[in-house]
């Protein structure tokens, strides 16, 4: 078994330079995305948002089970912002009083984002 690795500064940086990225790729502008480090052990990131405020909190683990890497960083970096980019069509989805129309929106607004990101880049 792998030592628990403690997350230099540098790293809890890079992280937050990814989530960075990754939110810019994804054209999450209409979002305020803070990054810190926290000390949890159940996930080596977690991504808070209030989709009403569109405020969130992408958190790093302070410490992982293995020794991560750039691209192990970047990765966990685009998965929480990948959450993000579904906040709202989860907070739809799990809503008592959601309408098909509701969760069409917020399904549009996933789909659009994906169109400006990829196909109109990609396509030729």
């Amino acid at each position: 078994m792998t030592e628990p690795t403690e997350l230099s500064k540098k790293q809890i940086e890079y992280f937050g330079l990814q989530v960075k990225k990754w939110a810019d790729f994804f054209r999450l502008a209409d979002w305020e995305i803070l990054t810190d480090s926290e000390d949890f052990d159940d996930a080596y990131a977690k991504c808070a948002a209030d989709v009403c405020s569109r405020l969130s909190t992408i958190s790093v683990a302070e410490t992982w089970d293995i020794k991560p890497t750039q691209r192990m960083l970047s990765l966990t970096a685009f998965h929480e912002v990948a959450e993000l980019l579904l906040a709202e069509l989860h907070q739809v989805a799990l809503s008592r009083v959601m309408t098909y129309e509701d969760e069409e929106a917020a399904r549009h607004r996933v789909i659009r984002t994906l169109e400006s990101v990829i196909f109109n880049e990609k396509w030729k």
